[in-house]
């Protein structure tokens, strides 16, 4: 955030999950929001699930809570790139859309994360049946990897600003974005702390008058 949105930085403050060796996953996060819930946490809370299968079927399981205004959860956005993206599964290759099935936070690094040597994007990979949204969860493969070139990704533009524009933040700001809206947007039907849309984190967000903090994380 330091890098694209400069202004932000100090509006949301994220959990150190080394530091707390917290769980990470959609299971954890719903159940860091249940407890913040009951504990009657005054700040400002973003619960932020994967953009996936498995983001969704966590979301569900929040419908009968009765969340406060103070907490949002919502799922990553959809991501442009991920309407025609190459998968594997058990009937072999296609090219799908992926979100709201496969969408972790490593689909948003930027293409030029995601491509490998060759310049094909590394492909999705389906795995399990999740009967209760009625889809198969799909997951990037070698995601160590994708981490390890984001972490390169951020430290050469750090060190060369000049190189901001010429690399792909297009998920990056789309995430930012998702989170700087998570309290102006309306919040979902069913529970009215739950946005209509969310990955598997938890963040604080504060205002200029007022400072929230939070969790986040992802799978």
């Amino acid at each position: 955030m330091s890098l694209l949105k400069p202004h932000r930085v100090g509006y949301l403050t994220f959990m150190d999950f080394e530091r707390s060796n917290a769980a990470g996953g959609s299971s954890a996060l719903v159940a860091a929001v249940k407890a913040f819930a009951g504990a009657g946490i005054a700040n400002r809370v973003i619960g932020l699930l994967d953009n996936d299968t498995a983001g969704r079927a966590a979301l569900r399981t929040l419908e009968r809570t009765d969340l406060p205004d103070s907490i949002r959860v919502v799922l990553l956005p959809d991501l442009p790139l991920a309407h025609q993206y190459p998968t594997v599964g058990p009937s072999g290759r296609s090219i799908q859309d992926v979100n709201a099935k496969a969408g972790s936070i490593e689909l948003y690094f930027g293409a030029d994360v995601l491509r490998d040597e060759q310049g094909g994007l590394t492909p999705v990979e389906w795995h399990g049946f999740d009967a209760a949204v009625r889809a198969w969860q799909g997951e990037l493969r070698d995601k160590r990897l994708l981490q390890a070139r984001f972490a390169e990704k951020l430290s050469r533009a750090r060190a060369d600003s000049s190189l901001l524009s010429s690399l792909d933040w297009t998920g990056m700001e789309l995430v930012i974005d998702r989170l700087a809206r998570a309290f102006t947007e309306p919040a979902g039907p069913a529970t009215s702390g739950v946005g209509s849309q969310s990955s598997g984190a938890v963040g604080g967000y504060q205002t200029p008058r007022q400072t929230d903090g939070g969790l986040s994380g992802g799978t």
